[in-house]
């Protein structure tokens, strides 16, 4: 494949970390997660896919909003948040049951710095602690490294701001919509890239980690492209498991299980083949702090040099750039 073969081009002239292996809990023989954010969910649309995930031992990491949006032309702003009873005790339930709540903002739609500073005041008050993990939505300004900002490599940053003219300002002191040094309090883990490869230690062995030209972000990691239904069950077919059973590996799977995996009160058929397969196979299934606590303590706390990240920002260009000619 172009992509594999592109990768290990990159691995040679930019040698990333050796690969370790790692052993996973109660003799796992491997780890699964999944980071669901919460665009466009509803407890309607929602509940029956938690249900299946309760039943099947698979505690995830669910993001969530603390008010309603705004701006509700846009589509992916929509949703429920802590502000509807309902949901709220949804959520305080899912924690009960051993599941992660995360923070994807105040709200779909801009929010500035005193507007997140007090919805993660509430987030605490609600769930009884501040949000370890944060993923950033779609256009909200007060992203932290979004956009050209997420990317090192000059000519890459040139490029990018050709495709998409967003400028977030989360980690920007001095702009209303800043909050990095509340971030760095309280947060200690942001969503990356994410890439169509199951096991992401197959990217970049070696999650969390701490990236200096990003100091807000106490430390970061990479995800597993399952965004919607289709790429969600194309990533978990039964080919993808057992490689990722065979060697040891990671799967933190990105989605967003609000659009369209559950219809009249039941799970897409293909979605609950895919998952009730994960769950019958010998994995580790926890919410990503829980799984990316494990790690620091098993691969030590790692901060990425500047080649380590254009490593990875360049393996995530040339994935998109020959995504289905493979």
């Amino acid at each position: 494949m172009i992509i594999d073969f592109s990768r290990r081009i990159l691995a040679a002239l930019l040698r990333p970390p050796e690969h370790r292996a790692v052993v996973w809990p109660n003799g796992k023989r491997f780890a699964f997660t999944v980071v669901d954010d919460t665009d466009q969910s509803t407890l309607e649309n929602i509940l029956p896919i938690y249900s299946l995930l309760h039943r099947l031992n698979m505690p995830i990491t669910k993001t969530a909003w603390v008010v309603p949006t705004l701006e509700p032309g846009e589509i992916d702003n929509r949703g429920d948040s802590l502000a509807d009873p309902e949901y709220r005790e949804f959520l305080l339930d899912l924690q009960g049951k051993g599941f992660e709540i995360g923070f994807h903002g105040a709200r779909g739609g801009d929010a500035r710095r005193k507007e997140t500073e007090a919805a993660l005041m509430k987030f605490r008050d609600v769930l009884g602690r501040y949000p370890r993990c944060h993923v950033n939505h779609f256009k909200n300004r007060e992203n932290l490294y979004s956009g050209r900002d997420k990317l090192s490599f000059g000519p890459l940053r040139g490029l990018y701001r050709l495709f998409q003219k967003w400028d977030f300002e989360g980690h920007v002191e001095g702009s209303p919509y800043f909050w990095g040094d509340i971030a760095k309090k309280h947060v200690s883990y942001v969503r990356d890239f994410h890439y169509d490869e199951i096991d992401v230690r197959r990217i970049y062995p070696v999650l969390p980690y701490h990236d200096p030209n990003r100091p807000w972000v106490n430390f970061w990691y990479h995800a597993s492209d399952g965004s919607n239904r289709e790429s969600f069950v194309k990533l978990l077919r039964r080919p993808n498991l057992e490689r990722l059973e065979e060697a040891g590996g990671l799967c933190i799977v990105y989605t967003h299980f609000g659009k369209g995996f559950c219809h009249d009160d039941a799970v897409d058929r293909a979605v609950a083949d895919r998952l009730e397969d994960v769950a019958g196979r010998p994995g580790w299934f926890a919410p990503v702090g829980v799984i990316l606590d494990f790690l620091r303590g098993e691969l030590g706390e790692h901060t990425l040099t500047h080649s380590n990240r254009v490593f990875m920002e360049l393996s995530w260009v040339v994935e998109k750039a020959f995504r289905g000619r493979t």
